[in-house]
């Protein structure tokens, strides 16, 4: 024998109590009053507010375990009234049957605590005003169930409410609806309460194509109720009879639609209390699922932050998400990056697990990265650069490639700033920057159209052989730097001072590079053929300042190998010449004012000498030599 505590919950015409009678409930067994005796009677709990809703006390039935107990509600008249023996007037009673058939009587459901009912109308004469519409306007079997749930019976009102919804599933979802379940979401509320509205907006949301909560809600009320959710608390240890596995099963994927509605709508909000679907996934979501729908999150730099920094008091809770849904993460994360610098923030989250051992991990951020790296320009690259430094290595060459494919276009404008930018790229030895690579970048530079980022060749190269660059063919670099200078030429201004300028900020950094120091002589000596020697000549006032002597002496050869085709005897066009020289007036006494100047007179008059020519010279070139010439560093006087 079993004890059991039963209660009924019934929905009666309105104002069937002006039969004279009471509602009562009859049926098997003593407790239920032997089909004779009102033995279990019902009243209104709040009959302002639901007229037609009729409740009993709680009742105690002791059962064999296989027996069935069947009832029926009814209207008893006592026998005062009529003044004749009692009458029961049962529901759904037709003509003047005054027995009730047995496909009439209704099968107590010895599963559920509370049997929750509609009266069957009848057809006769007692009844036909007292009839009860399918639409109750005051339907309060839901509402019932939500204020009495406890931890003692959450399990239990789970169960009525499934139940519910296939014994009165019109009314059952219309008392049920996104109206009830907003009404009720209130901090103050019990855990068990939230927990039953989660399981009603899972239903709600199953009925629909698609369903998203309106801004107004307040998602985080309930997503807290899971911070330590199991699955177990919502599944009944004994399940009754008429309910299988399946539909304990069923009752976990109805709450998971509602967490999965929850999360979305906390998630848009910019909200943060979403993050406890980590900490519940393995017992409502084993493969992570739920990332999907948050695939559309648009997350700045500031709400990864947030992110990663409340996902850090859930540390201990991620741990052992298993790899497959360690790769889906990293997946799911890098995705929703907008820029590197939220790259960045999502690497360091706590959700990325194994960041340095996993190459599928470091393969979702790479390839992201590079999406990033292949819209920027130079200057958000060289800052994005110097921020990677937390997983360089894995993308580097994204940023390398990304480098080189801004030299590609020979005709591409580059500002000062920008050519300054990318050569800290080049010179960034973190980035693993191959040999081959050095001589891409290189070449790519020599072929550039833009003076900016031409300028910035000879510390790049100067930079690459201090970090221990190797020309393995050995004509690579001379060759680019050969085209290099030529190409800087053809773009500087045409005068020879500036390419004498430009010799003395090269030097320090490549003149100790004889081959292509050689070279570069080369060039600027052929390109000096291109000017007269007047031209040349009258530049030496400027160049003498250049502080490099070995852009000097290379002036300095250019000139005397100009001089040697030119000087044959003394004559006014070489005494021209030498006042020319010295930047001195026909009419005035010869003043040397520079050493180079100096070198240049006497390697004149040295040539003069060797070729036997002063003795021979004119009058006006003795009478003009004859005069005093000063020099800063000497003072000498020519005489025949």
């Amino acid at each position: 024998m079993e004890d059991k505590i039963i209660s009924f919950h019934v929905h009666l015409p309105a104002n069937i109590e002006k039969l004279g009678g009471y509602p009562v409930v009859i049926g098997d067994g003593s407790e239920l009053g032997e089909w004779e005796y009102n033995t279990v009677c019902l009243y209104r709990p709040n009959p302002s507010i639901n007229p037609t809703y009729w409740i009993s006390k709680d009742i105690k039935l002791t059962r064999s375990e296989n027996l069935k107990i069947q009832y029926n509600y009814a209207i008893y008249i006592p026998a005062a009234i009529f003044r004749r023996s009692k009458k029961i007037i049962h529901e759904g009673k037709n003509g003047s049957d005054e027995s009730l058939p047995d496909s009439g009587k209704r099968l107590l459901n010895l599963g559920l605590k509370r049997q929750f009912d509609i009266w069957k109308n009848g057809n006769c004469s007692e009844l036909e005003q007292y009839q009860i519409n399918e639409d109750i306007s005051d339907y309060a079997f839901v509402d019932y169930i939500y204020n009495n749930v406890s931890t003692q019976n959450l399990k239990e009102s789970v169960l009525e409410y499934e139940a519910l919804l296939t014994l009165h599933t019109e009314l059952t979802i219309k008392g049920s609806n996104y109206d009830f379940i907003f009404k009720n979401v209130n901090e103050s509320s019990r855990k068990e309460q939230k927990l039953f509205l989660c399981l009603l907006l899972g239903h709600h949301v199953s009925r629909q194509d698609s369903f998203i909560l309106p801004e107004e809600f307040k998602s985080e009320i309930l997503i807290n109720v899971f911070k330590d959710f199991q699955k177990n608390i919502l599944l009944s240890d004994q399940p009754s009879s008429d309910q299988s596995s399946s539909d304990q099963s069923d009752v976990i994927k109805i709450m998971f639609k509602a967490i999965l509605c929850l999360i979305q709508h906390n998630s848009l909000q910019y909200k943060f209390e979403w993050l406890v679907i980590f900490k519940i996934a393995k017992e409502i979501d084993l493969t992570y699922s739920f990332l999907e729908i948050l695939k559309d999150l648009n997350y700045s730099c500031s709400d990864f932050k947030k992110f990663s920094e409340e996902m850090k008091k859930m540390e201990s809770c991620i741990n052992d998400i298993g790899y497959e849904n360690a790769i889906k993460i990293a997946k799911w994360l890098s995705k929703l990056c907008k820029d590197t610098e939220s790259i960045i923030v999502a690497w360091n989250n706590p959700l990325i697990l194994n960041k340095q051992l996993d190459n599928q991990i470091l393969q979702c951020f790479t390839e992201r990265t590079q999406k990033f790296i292949s819209d920027d320009d130079v200057h958000i690259l060289t800052n994005r650069s110097q921020e990677l430094q937390e997983f360089r290595g894995s993308i580097s060459a994204a940023v390398r490639n990304k480098a080189l494919s801004l030299l590609e276009d020979p005709m591409r404008a580059w500002s000062y700033s920008n050519a300054h930018d990318i050569i800290k790229l080049f010179q960034d030895y973190r980035l693993n920057w191959s040999n081959d690579e050095i001589i891409i970048s290189l070449e790519l530079i020599s072929k550039s159209q833009s003076s900016e980022l031409l300028d910035i060749f000879p510390a790049l190269l100067d930079c690459w052989f201090n970090q221990g660059f190797s020309d393995s063919k050995g004509k690579n670099i001379p060759n680019i730097s050969k085209n290099w200078f030529a190409q800087l030429l053809n773009k500087l201004d045409s005068g020879i001072l500036v390419i004498f300028l430009k010799l003395e900020t090269i030097y320090p950094l490549l003149g100790c590079r004889k081959n292509i120091w050689n070279n570069f002589s080369t060039i600027v000596v052929d390109k000096m053929k291109t000017y007269s020697e007047s031209q040349i000549l009258n530049e030496i006032k400027f160049v003498f300042q250049i502080k490099i002597q070995e852009v000097i002496e290379l002036y300095l050869n250019i000139i005397k190998r100009m001089l040697n085709k030119t000087i044959r005897q003394i004559s006014d066009k070489l005494v021209d010449k030498i006042l020319m020289i010295c930047d001195c007036k026909s009419d005035s006494s010869l003043v040397i004012p520079n050493t180079m100047c100096e070198e240049i007179i006497c390697y004149i008059i040295t040539r003069l000498q060797d070729q036997s020519l002063l003795p021979n010279s004119e009058r006006k070139c003795q009478t003009t030599l004859r005069k005093p010439i000063y020099s800063r560093s000497s003072y000498f006087c020519f005489e025949n």
